[in-house]
């Protein structure tokens, strides 16, 4: 069974109690690594400026306390850490599906609301946010 590094767990754990249930679970059975959870005004800010948020700080998930969204991508067998398209949809299925089974319903920044990897415009495959 796979396990979350140090780094890892400190991230998720600045993340709402939801989030941490449902990636206590996916480890157990999709090894994966969390690269984010609480963002700070500057982190928050550098990423808009850069065009890798669509919000600015105080308006994305990552920045409540405790963050309603992480960022997670799966990790590899000799491979590590993949941010391919393929291999984290294949890893949102897993988690979608974790949520589910423990009743709670997210949000994927690989689909966002229109169910569509396609024709969706932002695309941010390692987010996942609580939906509330």
């Amino acid at each position: 069974m796979s396990r979350y590094s140090k780094k890892s767990l400190e991230q998720l754990e600045t993340c709402c109690k939801e989030l941490q249930e449902i990636f206590a679970e996916v480890i157990k059975i999709y090894d994966c690594t969390i690269t984010e959870g609480h963002r700070n005004e500057k982190q928050q800010n550098e990423l808009y400026k850069a065009n890798l948020s669509k919000v600015q700080f105080p308006n994305g998930n990552h920045n409540k306390i405790p963050s309603d969204a992480v960022d997670a991508y799966p990790c590899l067998k000799g491979l590590g850490v993949s941010y391919d398209a393929n291999d984290c949809s294949f890893m949102a299925g897993v988690v979608f599906v974790t949520a589910e089974r423990l009743g709670y319903k997210i949000r994927w920044g690989g689909i966002w609301d229109n169910n569509s990897i396609k024709t969706n415009r932002f695309k941010d495959m390692g987010h996942y946010e609580i939906i509330r």
